[in-house]
């Protein structure tokens, strides 16, 4: 009987760290630009999380200004690296320029990330939603 093993489930679901972990910047941080290059936005989670399959995170992830200058839709490339989620954005986005020090807002969809046990993260919209005010 010694072989004998407890069966453990996992069936909490990933949450995203908008206040600590290594989320960068911060929710209601800075985002400044250096010699025209802003940093990658960095989002950790309590637990690595991967893309769902068949899930895009062209599709799946939206940033919007409220005052840009064009369409208010940023143009981004977004990865997964080591669990966390990077986002690349556009710097020659005419909403990115037109919203020099203004808000931005970053949202993810529901499911579009998972954990390894297959749980889905919460979406991050609304009240659990990300901003950060950039700067150039």
């Amino acid at each position: 009987m010694s072989a004998n093993k407890a069966l453990v489930i996992d069936a909490v679901s990933p949450t995203f760290l908008n206040g600590s972990g290594s989320t960068s910047p911060s929710n209601g941080g800075t985002l400044a630009a250096s010699d025209g290059d802003f940093p990658n936005i960095v989002f950790d989670f309590s637990e690595e999380v991967t893309l769902v399959e068949g899930a895009s995170l062209a599709t799946s992830i939206s940033i919007t200004t409220p005052l840009g200058a064009g369409d208010k839709s940023v143009s981004f490339d977004a990865q997964i690296i080591d669990g966390n989620l990077v986002i690349d954005m556009d710097e020659a986005d005419t909403d990115v320029v037109g919203a020099s020090n203004q808000q931005i807002y970053v949202n993810v969809a529901a499911n579009t990330l998972e954990d390894a046990a297959g749980n889905n993260l919460i979406e991050i919209v609304g009240v659990d939603s990300y901003a950060v005010l950039i700067s150039i």
